[in-house]
C-alpha cells in the first residue's frame, strides 16, 4: 500500500493542479483516487511504484464516463513512480538524476523530437505529471503515466528471452523512435543540441570497477578456456583488466554524427505489449525513461539484443534484426528529407560500442533468470567487494553459460573491435 503521506501529496497536492493545469483535459475538477492494492510494479528496481485511478468530474460527456445522481465523472488509470523511500537505494541507484531524466523525457524532449508526427504516442504512454527535485527533496519526485492494462498491454510472462515476433516488433519501434533524432539534429541542429543537453549523467558515482570486471570475466574466462589462440576474446578480456569503469564512459561518450536520443534502458522489463487473437504481439510501448542518455543507437540496440534473446535465436536472426531495425529506422529519416546512416554503419558502430551491451548483461542478465527477487536495500548496504562476489554468482552455472553464449556471439559476429 501507499503510504498515507504519498497518498495525501496525490490528492491534495499534485492531481488537483494537475487537473487545473489541463493535464487530463479541460474543464476537469478531481475527486478522488483509489488505489489498486493487487498490483505492483514488478521487475522494477529504480522506483517505488503503483497504480490508481483517479475520478474528476466534468460537465462534458466523456468515453469512460460513470453517471451519479449529481455528476459524471470521468476515471483515469495511472502508473505513478515515487522515489525509493532507502536513501542508500536512492545514492546506489542515483534516482535523484534519474527522475530528472525521465521527467524531462516526457515533457521537453519528447514533444520536441514527435515533431507534428505520431510516432511518440504510438510508443510512449501518456505522460500526466511529475515533480523532480534533483535531490532537494526526493520524496516529492514523482512521475504519473497512463496504465495500458486497460488497453491490453502487459509485460511478458517470460521474464528474458522474447521470440522472433516480439523482438522483430520491438525493434522496428525502437527504429522509429531513433529516427526521429536524426531528423531533428539534421532539421534543426541548435534546439536538437539543447534537448540532449538537458539529460544529466546517471551512472552511479559509486566505485564499480572490481563488480564490472568480475561480472565480465564470467563470461569471457569459459570462452577464453575452449579459444586460448582466440585474438577478439584476448583483447576483450585484457579490456576489462583496468579500470572497467573508465571503458563504460568511453563507450556512453557521444559522437557525431551516429549518436541520438536513447531509451538508455532498453530491455523486456521496460515494454509492453498488447496482442492479437491469435497471441501474436501487435503493438509495443517502451516506458520507465530514467536512464534515459544522448548516445550511439547501439547502447539500446546491443542490450536488447544479447539480454533479451537467446544464443539461438540471434545466431540465427542476427542480420535479419538488425535489418528490421535499420530499415525501420531509414524509413522514417527518408520520409523527413533526411539521410540515415548505412546498414554498414550500424554494423561498425556495434562493433565499436556494442560491448556496451554485454557490460550490462554481464551483471543484471543473471538476475533476470534467478529464482528470487532482488533485496535492492540489501544490495546496496554491501561493500564493493560484496557486491562484486555477490553479482558474478548470481543464477550460478546458468548465469555463466547465458554471459559465454553472449561473448560466443561477440566473437562470431565480430561485434567488438
Amino acid at each position: 500500500m501507499v503510504p498515507k503521506n504519498r497518498r495525501e501529496y496525490l490528492e491534495n497536492e499534485l492531481f488537483p493542479t494537475a487537473m487545473k493545469n489541463g493535464n487530463f483535459g479541460r474543464e476537469l475538477t478531481f475527486v478522488g483516487c483509489e488505489l489498486d492494492a493487487e498490483a505492483a510494479g514488478v521487475d522494477q528496481y529504480a522506483s517505488s511504484v503503483v497504480f490508481l485511478t483517479a475520478t474528476a468530474t466534468s460537465d462534458s460527456d466523456r468515453a469512460n464516463k460513470i453517471q451519479t445522481a449529481d455528476h459524471q465523472h470521468t476515471r483515469f488509470n495511472l502508473v505513478v513512480k515515487f522515489q525509493p523511500t532507502d536513501a542508500k537505494v536512492r545514492e546506489l541507484m542515483n534516482s535523484d538524476v534519474q527522475f530528472h531524466n525521465e521527467l524531462s523525457m516526457y515533457t521537453t524532449i519528447l514533444p520536441k523530437l514527435d515533431n507534428s508526427t505520431s510516432i511518440i504516442s504510438s510508443i510512449f504512454p501518456k505522460f500526466y505529471f511529475g515533480v523532480s527535485t534533483l535531490g532537494n527533496d526526493p520524496e516529492s519526485d514523482v512521475v504519473a503515466i497512463e496504465d495500458l492494462r486497460g488497453l491490453g498491454f502487459r509485460l511478458t510472462e517470460e521474464r528474458a528471452f522474447l521470440d522472433y515476433d516480439h523482438v522483430a516488433l520491438t525493434l522496428t519501434a525502437l527504429g522509429k523512435f531513433h529516427a526521429l533524432s536524426y531528423v531533428l539534429k539534421s532539421q534543426a541542429p541548435a534546439e536538437f543540441a539543447k534537448l540532449t543537453a538537458i539529460l544529466k549523467e546517471h551512472h552511479s558515482t559509486n566505485d564499480m570497477n572490481i563488480m564490472i570486471q568480475k561480472c565480465s570475466f564470467r563470461g569471457i574466462d569459459p570462452v577464453l578456456e575452449e579459444s586460448p589462440k582466440d585474438p577478439l576474446i584476448i583483447k576483450l578480456r585484457k579490456l576489462f583488466e583496468d579500470k572497467p569503469q573508465l571503458i563504460m564512459k568511453e563507450l556512453i561518450t557521444p559522437e557525431e554524427p551516429m549518436s541520438v536520443i536513447c531509451h538508455g534502458d532498453f530491455l523486456r522489463n521496460n515494454l509492453l505489449f498488447s496482442y492479437d487473437p491469435t497471441g501474436k504481439p501487435k503493438s509495443v510501448r517502451f516506458f520507465d525513461l530514467q536512464r534515459s542518455r544522448y548516445a550511439s543507437p547501439v547502447i539500446d540496440l546491443s542490450l536488447f539484443l544479447w539480454i533479451n534473446t537467446t544464443y539461438e535465436l540471434r545466431s540465427k536472426h542476427w542480420n535479419e534484426f538488425i535489418k528490421i531495425y535499420h530499415e525501420s529506422l531509414s524509413k522514417v529519416v527518408e520520409e523527413n528529407d533526411c539521410s540515415p546512416p548505412t546498414l554498414e554503419q550500424i554494423h561498425q558502430e556495434l562493433s565499436k560500442k556494442g560491448i556496451y551491451g554485454y557490460i550490462h548483461c554481464s551483471y543484471f542478465l543473471p538476475i533476470m533468470v534467478c529464482d528470487f527477487q532482488l533485496d535492492i536495500e540489501q544490495s546496496a548496504s554491501m561493500s564493493p567487494d560484496e557486491m562484486a562476489i555477490f553479482m558474478s554468482q548470481v543464477s550460478g552455472e546458468y548465469g555463466t553459460k547465458l554471459l559465454a553464449d553472449i561473448v560466443r556471439h561477440i566473437s562470431q559476429f565480430k561485434c567488438f573491435s
